[in-house]
């Protein structure tokens, strides 16, 4: 943020750099004390010693306080945020596994918070309504098991309610531009979450009312579609019957270029399989754009037993 010297000062920010033609400075907020608070636009939230990892058990919890009253949403950029994963059951995160894993908890106060995540989720980012009140604030809980190392670094915008780059307000996750990739959390770290529920959204853009999806072309992870429920080769992974503990789903999806009954939700080793092995693209006309993340508590193997990957997939709007 661009502030005069002093002001970046009183703030309790640093300086770095400067703007506004060199009367200003390029002001930093940072926190990392656990307990510690934030009411400053673009706030870094750092763990205790960082760039150095973070073992110590228990729980490090952050409050961000409205910079401004007229606050709608934070936008949580996961610069870094690698926190271990529970292998029981597989992909579980926080103290309900069998085995206590490492989680981030996001709270707001409207009742509606994102999925609880953990793994390895650098890159990710997240969105949370803070409610209407002035005095409305977030928590972010990292809860750390003392098994494995932590390390965080997180970057938190607010958003006024009025600003025309605003999520909607069902969207954990939000992108904008005619072309994207979505993945699921966990994905960097090769692990499907279980306890998922929450939907990923693009904006139309102007003159396009369609959108394709398809598997992104990795190296790394070799898998970008690993869900769990695979049936046998050479048949459909796409029945919500099959697709028990996770799914994916987007709204009237249609296979491929033919045309036929629209299929919602999508599961197993490819996406979009049906009569063979290999993956299909998924089109779908239904505004607004979509793709929903869904899992159980259960463990998240896939079809050879071991832990599955996410997904990562791409999008491309059509024209109209």
């Amino acid at each position: 943020m661009c502030f005069a010297t002093d002001e970046c000062r009183s703030k309790g920010g640093t300086s770095s750099g400067n703007c506004a033609a060199g009367f200003g400075v390029c002001c930093i907020f940072t926190i990392s004390s656990c307990g510690s608070s934030s009411s400053n636009n673009i706030t870094y939230i750092t763990n205790p010693g960082f760039p150095s990892t973070y073992t110590t058990a228990g729980t490090c919890t952050y409050t961000i306080n409205k910079c401004q009253n007229d606050i709608c949403q934070l936008r949580l950029d996961f610069v870094t945020l690698v926190q271990g994963v529970s292998t029981n059951p597989q992909g579980c995160c926080g103290s309900s596994c069998t085995t206590v894993s490492d989680s981030l908890t996001v709270r707001g106060e409207t009742g509606v918070n994102p999925p609880l995540i953990c793994g390895t989720n650098t890159g990710e980012h997240m969105y949370i309504e803070t409610g209407n009140l002035g005095t409305d604030s977030v928590s972010l809980a990292l809860f750390v098991s003392g098994t494995s190392s932590n390390q965080w670094n997180i970057r938190v915008s607010q958003i006024p309610c009025t600003a025309t780059y605003r999520a909607p307000n069902h969207c954990v996750k939000y992108f904008t531009g005619t072309t994207g990739t979505v993945t699921s959390y966990g994905f960097a770290g090769s692990t499907l979450l279980g306890s998922q529920n929450y939907k990923s959204c693009i904006r139309q853009e102007t003159g396009y009312c369609s959108i394709v999806w398809d598997q992104t072309t990795l190296n790394s992870p070799a898998d970008a579609f690993d869900l769990t429920n695979a049936p046998a080769a050479g048949t459909a992974e796409n029945r919500i019957g099959s697709c028990i503990n996770s799914y994916v789903q987007i709204p009237s999806g249609i296979l491929g270029p033919a045309t036929g009954n629209p299929i919602q939700e999508f599961c197993g080793e490819n996406l979009g399989v049906q009569a063979s092995t290999d993956p299909s693209t998924i089109t779908s006309s239904t505004l607004p754009f979509d793709l929903a993340t869904f899992t159980t508590a259960s463990a998240m193997q896939d079809f050879a037993g071991g832990v599955s990957n996410g997904y990562s997939l791409s999008y491309r709007q059509q024209p109209c």
